[in-house]
C-alpha cells in the first residue's frame, strides 16, 4: 500500500498507521479523529484474510493486543458495527478472500457483512491475490480517486490497470519467470446507496492550497440512531483534508 501510494502526486493522500494493529486501538483513532472535526475518510486493511467455506463466516486478522502479537480474527459483523458507528464511508480490504462466498449466505463474509451494518462502500478481493495485482489495483484506484472520480469509477480505473498489466512473478529474484494472469475481475466493489465521490474535484481556478489531501485510516451494526447522510451532503469539501488510517499485517 505505501510503495502504492509513494507513486501519487505529493500531498493528496495522507496516512496514519494503526499501531499496535488492534481492533481497540483502530477505534480509538477513529473516534479521537471525529472528537478533532479531522475525521478519516477511509479505513484500509492489509493484512491476512481468512474464509471458513464450511461455516460461510469470513475474518481479518488483528492483533490481540500491545503485548499480545497472537491473531485475532475479527468477523465482519464486528468490524462493519463499528466503522459504521463511526461513520467510515470506504473500506479498502487489501486481504485474500475477503468477499469470498459459499452455498452459505453472503452476509457471513466480510465485505457483504461490512456493507450490510451500514459502511456504504467496501472493496474486497474474492479470492487470494498477486503482491503486483495488489500494489497496481491500490495506486491506480487512489489516483482516481483523489482526482475526483466516484467509488465505482475508481475502481473501474484499477480493474482496467490490471487487465492492461497482466504479468505477474512466479517467484522473486532478478529474472524470475512470469505468466499473464487474468486477475482484474477479483476486487469487488460492495455498495449501499447511490455511487458517491469522496472528493469534489478542484477548479483548475482555485489555487494550490485549496487542494487538501484525502485522510484514510483502517478498519461494525449501526446503533438505531445510525443515519447515512443524505446524497446532497454527502461528498467531502476539497478543501478539507482526506485522510486514510491503515493496518498493516
Amino acid at each position: 500500500m505505501l510503495d502504492a501510494l509513494d507513486a501519487l502526486p505529493p500531498g493528496q493522500v495522507t496516512v496514519e498507521l494503526c499501531e499496535p494493529p488492534t481492533l481497540a486501538r483502530l477505534e480509538e483513532m477513529i473516534a479521537e479523529a471525529r472528537k478533532e472535526k479531522r475525521p478519516f475518510h477511509i479505513v484500509h486493511f492489509d493484512g491476512h484474510g481468512g474464509f471458513d467455506e464450511g461455516r460461510g463466516i469470513g475474518d481479518l486478522a488483528f492483533e490481540r493486543s500491545e503485548t499480545n502479537s497472537r491473531m485475532h480474527p475479527v468477523t465482519g459483523i464486528e468490524l462493519g458495527e463499528l466503522l459504521a458507528r463511526l461513520e467510515v464511508r470506504l473500506v479498502l480490504l487489501e486481504a485474500c478472500r475477503s468477499s469470498a462466498l459459499s452455498d452459505r449466505p453472503a452476509i457471513g463474509s466480510v465485505a457483504p457483512a461490512l456493507v450490510a451494518n451500514g459502511v456504504e462502500s467496501v472493496i474486497a478481493f474474492s479470492h487470494n491475490v498477486h503482491v503486483k495485482a495488489s500494489r497496481l489495483l491500490v495506486e491506480r484506484f487512489y489516483r482516481a480517486l483523489v482526482a475526483g472520480q466516484t467509488v465505482g469509477q475508481a475502481l473501474v480505473q484499477a480493474r482496467t490497470g490490471l487487465r492492461d498489466d497482466p504479468q505477474r512473478w512466479l517467484h522473486l529474484g532478478p529474472d524470475a519467470d512470469s505468466i499473464n494472469l487474468e486477475d482484474w475481475f477479483i476486487p469487488q466493489l460492495y455498495q449501499l446507496g447511490p455511487d458517491l465521490a469522496l472528493i469534489v474535484a478542484c477548479d483548475a481556478s482555485r489555487t494550490a492550497a485549496a487542494q487538501s489531501p484525502l485522510r484514510a485510516a483502517i478498519s461494525n451494526r449501526p446503533p438505531r440512531s445510525f443515519r447515512r447522510p443524505s446524497p446532497e451532503k454527502s461528498e467531502f469539501d476539497a478543501r478539507k483534508p482526506c485522510r486514510i488510517t491503515s493496518y498493516i499485517g
